[in-house]
């Protein structure tokens, strides 16, 4: 998993993923439409974003930090943050740590791949972190 440590979760923003669809898995899995310029965190999430594009860019003002997410060869993007209750619940997760921290993860996640026998398959994904 890639989890980017963050100045405050709350401060931070994920660009790129403004009217791209996604499979929220809280609570049952529903699909919907993210809207928003910036993908902000105020509550548990645990987002598919399906075919997105190859970059995103993650904005931590509270850091000075934009970490830039490429990938090839993987079509979606996991977004996911435990925040309160999950954090308290998962054993080698301290109770506090949501607050600093976002996983953005690249997959292949919505259609998986059936590699056959010698037939070769790849994929990358590659960070940038620049300090403002």
């Amino acid at each position: 998993h890639t989890y980017f440590r963050l100045g405050a979760i709350e401060k931070a923003q994920l660009l790129g993923l403004q009217g791209l669809p996604f499979v929220d898995t809280l609570p049952n899995g529903r699909a919907a439409t993210d809207a928003r310029a910036a993908l902000t965190v105020d509550g548990e999430v645990d987002r598919v974003y399906r075919n997105a594009p190859d970059r995103l860019e993650l904005n931590d003002s509270d850091r000075a930090l934009k970490v830039s997410i490429e990938k090839n060869g993987l079509p979606d993007f996991v977004v996911w943050n435990p925040w309160i209750d999950k954090a308290k619940r998962i054993e080698d997760f301290d109770d506090e740590e949501y607050r600093d921290m976002l996983c953005v993860e690249t997959g292949q996640i919505a259609s998986p791949i059936r590699l056959e026998p010698s037939r070769p398959w790849s994929c990358g994904t590659g960070f940038q972190i620049v300090r403002r």
